[in-house]
């Protein structure tokens, strides 16, 4: 019978549960239960809420200000972001420079391609 109130207020949607096993006490409250005619007074006031929240929501979309938006304040830490970058660029250059240097040409150097292609092998592409 409670689940067919549920059902009817619209609390309730079955759907599917699995369990992996894991064992889940409950425990229901007397204190903490509510009445039918509570749950249809907390409807109400839900729906009262809602709707509010959804007028702000159409006024907000209708001044289309997002107070969130920090447009000047971005704009000035990219630029701040620029210029370091710009700044740090030289001695960078220098550190590379300097790296490169040190560590030279490693290993052997690659062999050149061979000017002509023996004739078994596959050229994707071109003709042989």
């Amino acid at each position: 019978m409670k689940l067919l109130v549920a059902r009817e207020t619209g609390l309730l949607r079955l759907g599917e549960v699995l369990s992996d096993g894991t064992n889940i006490d409950a425990d229901a409250s007397k204190y903490r239960s509510v009445r039918y005619d509570r749950i249809k007074a907390l409807c109400e006031h839900l729906a009262v809420d809602i709707a509010e929240l959804m007028e702000q929501v159409e006024r907000a979309d209708i001044m289309d200000t997002d107070p969130q938006a920090l447009p000047k304040e971005r704009a000035r830490l990219e630029a701040d972001v620029r210029e370091q970058a710009e700044t740090a660029r030289p001695a960078y250059e220098k550190k590379k420079a300097a790296y490169d240097a040190k560590t030279g040409c490693r290993g052997r150097a690659p062999k050149p391609p061979d000017e002509k292609l023996p004739p078994e092998r596959q050229v994707s592409g071109r003709s042989a």
